[in-house]
């Protein structure tokens, strides 16, 4: 089988659509499915048009540049190329991993075109914000064989924008198990809280810087490590000198996918004070796969990744007081930390189990492949 994956973006790009498509493909190819991937340019415009990553093809596309350019010519270049692209590969089937990426205006109008069209999937990975709510991602959700989403509240959230009454499913992501094991004493002081993701004001990153001011006043000795680059840096760099925690603050930047598990592994607690209803946390996944307990916000998707009480703690969005202390409350309870961190691994096992995550969407590309084609 031939499937044809459209992602916002591909390795070695990271985000967790491409960490997980990037999982997934190996685990497929297993199982005599071939991935080709369609994706936009990077945003540096260093990665070639073409090339072969691990043996999986990968086209690259300006979708994003030429719809701001707003040239009629160019546009219909890219949507020839695309269609030409589809032809060549003759896909058995089609997987477009968010339906409000910048490819979706182009593949919209391939779709439209073409007379006849493999089994069609649309996975929603986060919430719609009002910015996606735009009648290109709605066409292309109702056109879907099959809508899934990662999570019960990213999948209510497509079928209220959509008003879709066609066959839906929630596929929950996958994470891989961790190969190396946790440093010893991550339980003990000095304690270490990890964020990771891009630094931008959604994802609640000062949130995290105020509450560890507060967890240190306390008299605890805890460091806080942001992963990821982003416009905010500057802004929480001053966030840190003006809580007084500049020392205890370390900016990574972007680090290799291996890199970023150890040191969520390595990690006493993950935190994830988002600001916005993500549809699901790979963050908060890969921390309970490490049996790395997690504070999030209770916002979308964060709930059903998190067991509040049992593989972590949920907290009100932006609410800093909240979050310092429990915090606090974890990192002074010996037993309560061993207990969500144990519990957080042992779910860990059965909930975010990649090779069931791949073998839901194989169950599903089968069942489609099978189907009659009007």
């Amino acid at each position: 089988m031939k499937l044809l994956s459209i992602v916002p973006q591909y390795l070695p790009v990271l985000g967790g659509i491409e960490v997980l498509v990037g999982a997934l493909i190996p685990l497929f190819r297993r199982e005599s499915v071939e991935t080709i991937i369609v994706t936009d340019m990077d945003p540096n415009g260093l990665l070639p048009e073409y090339e072969l990553i691990d043996s999986t093809p990968v086209h690259r596309f300006p979708f994003l540049n030429t719809l701001r350019a707003q040239d009629p010519v160019a546009s219909l270049k890219l949507v020839g190329r695309l269609d030409r692209v589809l032809a060549d590969i003759k896909p058995d089937l089609i997987h477009m991993h968010s339906a409000v990426q910048t490819s979706a205006w182009a593949l919209e109008r391939v779709l439209k075109k073409r007379a006849s069209l493999p089994p069609f999937v649309v996975t929603q990975h986060g919430m719609l914000q009002p910015e996606d709510c735009l009648n290109v991602a709605r066409t292309l959700m109702l056109r879907a064989d099959v809508l899934t989403a990662v999570s019960k509240a990213a999948l209510e959230s497509a079928i209220a924008f959509t008003q879709r009454a066609g066959e839906t499913l929630i596929i929950q992501n996958g994470v891989g198990q961790h190969e190396n094991n946790p440093r010893p004493g991550r339980f003990e002081p000095p304690f270490a809280l990890t964020c990771v993701g891009r630094l931008q004001r959604e994802k609640g990153f000062d949130l995290a810087v105020a509450a560890l001011a507060r967890v240190r006043a306390q008299g605890l000795d805890a460091n806080l490590t942001l992963i990821g680059r982003g416009e905010e840096r500057e802004a929480l760099l001053a966030a840190a000198a003006f809580h007084g925690v500049e020392p205890n603050v370390h900016f990574t930047g972007v680090l290799e996918y291996a890199e970023t598990r150890r040191t969520i592994a390595d990690s006493t607690l993950v935190l994830v004070p988002s600001r916005t209803r993500e549809g699901f946390s790979l963050v908060a996944a890969e921390a309970a796969m490490a049996g790395v307990p997690c504070i999030a916000s209770r916002l979308g998707g964060l709930a059903d990744t998190v067991q509040d009480g049992i593989t972590g703690i949920l907290v009100p969005p932006e609410d800093v007081s909240a979050l310092a202390t429990e915090i606090a409350g974890i990192l002074t309870n010996r037993r309560r930390l061993e207990f969500l961190s144990t519990n957080a691994q042992n779910a860990a096992g059965e909930r975010f189990n990649m090779d069931k995550c791949a073998e839901r969407y194989l169950k599903l590309y089968r069942d489609l492949a099978g189907r009659p084609r009007a």
